[in-house]
């Protein structure tokens, strides 16, 4: 099936509920942890959502495996319009100079509540290149392990760029291959490489959101699009096993919270004529900002109204007000900018209509 002109509004909607997953399980669920503090709202989630249904992280890995999907799904959608020096271009400047924002602004509110040191160079060196090579210090912005994940699925994706067009099965299953190499050999990835190998295996998460694509698009057919999710589930569940043996994967399963995140994303992509809620839409265009700065921004304003403010259903708005003030001046500050960059820099790089598989009227994500 090849849908004849739509701009995917199901996946735009799910960005947004994502960010706000992520944002509900830091500042709502785990700081209450941290501080100690009671929530009733939080109380009744837990009690009557995340407990039964087994979904764990309190939505953090829910949100988290949400933009998985989405990323699979929309990142080999544009591989297939753009050329590889387009895509590199596009998506270089579409992740970095956010995240360079955010670091400064980490290092700002650290040097103004006199709470957090300057990390070290090879903190500064791990963060800003992406490269997720693991140091002895804390995380610099806590969530940049996502984008490690991400970047080594833009250079699979990269990698097999012409398959991806031609033969999608054949390009899906040298992923695989890779991807199994990878987990086989995780243990013996010493020091500084074993977690960059741990970020290789999760790319297989956006493998499923590529499958979606294939299926959507016509490009394979039903059967064959779910004995490829078959045979990526099970790569999941033995990159579980022997990458962290001792996981209770009765308790603690990130593929239950994948199962229910495949579900949403199926349903929310073949629903037809869908509007976005204005406040959804506002947090899609915001979600990559609203990501990396919600902890940054919204944790300490937590924290300085915590001693003003007892009530913390009140001081979670509060944080989620910071934080997605910070995300606003971000998106329109720095993201709106560099992606205009990337399309005046990569205006002459889009494919042939040839080479394209595209529906012809179909329009961009």
């Amino acid at each position: 099936m090849k849908p004849s002109s739509e701009r995917f509004e199901g996946v735009g909607m799910l960005r947004g509920i994502a960010a706000l997953l992520v944002l509900y399980a830091h500042l709502g669920a785990q700081e209450m942890d941290r501080e100690g503090a009671t929530s009733v709202v939080v109380v009744t989630i837990r009690t009557y959502v995340t407990r039964p249904l087994n979904i764990i992280e309190d939505f953090g890995w829910f949100g988290v495996c949400l933009f998985f999907l989405i990323s699979g799904f929309v990142i080999t959608h544009s591989i297939q319009r753009e050329t590889r020096v387009a895509f590199a271009v596009r998506r270089m400047l579409r992740l970095y100079p956010p995240l360079f924002f955010a670091a400064g602004v980490t290092i700002l509110v650290g040097l103004g509540l006199r709470d957090r040191a300057l990390p070290p160079l090879a903190t500064w060196v791990s963060t800003l290149t992406l490269a997720g090579v693991p140091v002895n210090t804390p995380p610099f912005l806590g969530v940049e392990w996502t984008l490690f994940v991400e970047i080594k699925f833009y250079l699979l994706t990269l990698l097999v760029a012409p398959l991806l067009r031609s033969r999608p099965v054949l390009a899906y299953l040298l992923q695989a291959a890779f991807l199994c190499f990878v987990i086989y050999y995780v243990r013996a990835f010493k020091g500084a490489i074993f977690v960059p190998a741990i970020s290789m295996y999760l790319a297989v998460y956006l493998l499923f959101g590529q499958i979606a694509y294939f299926a959507y698009m016509g490009r394979t057919s039903l059967a064959v699009s779910v004995g490829l999710a078959l045979i990526n589930y099970v790569i999941c569940v033995y990159g579980m096993y022997q990458i962290e043996p001792n996981r209770d994967l009765a308790h603690n399963s990130q593929i239950v919270s994948l199962f229910y995140c495949m579900a949403l994303f199926y349903g929310a992509l073949y629903l037809k004529g869908l509007t976005i809620p204005t406040p959804l839409r506002f947090f899609e265009k915001i979600s990559y900002s609203l990501y990396l700065l919600h902890g940054v921004v919204g944790i300490p304003a937590m924290r300085l109204a915590a001693p003003y403010v007892p009530n913390y259903e009140l001081r979670f708005l509060i944080g989620l007000g910071a934080g997605t003030l910070a995300a606003w001046i971000s998106y329109h500050l720095i993201e709106v900018r560099s992606i205009d960059v990337a399309k005046r820099l990569t205006s002459g790089q889009r494919l042939p209509a040839s080479r394209q598989n595209l529906a012809p009227t179909e329009q961009p994500v």
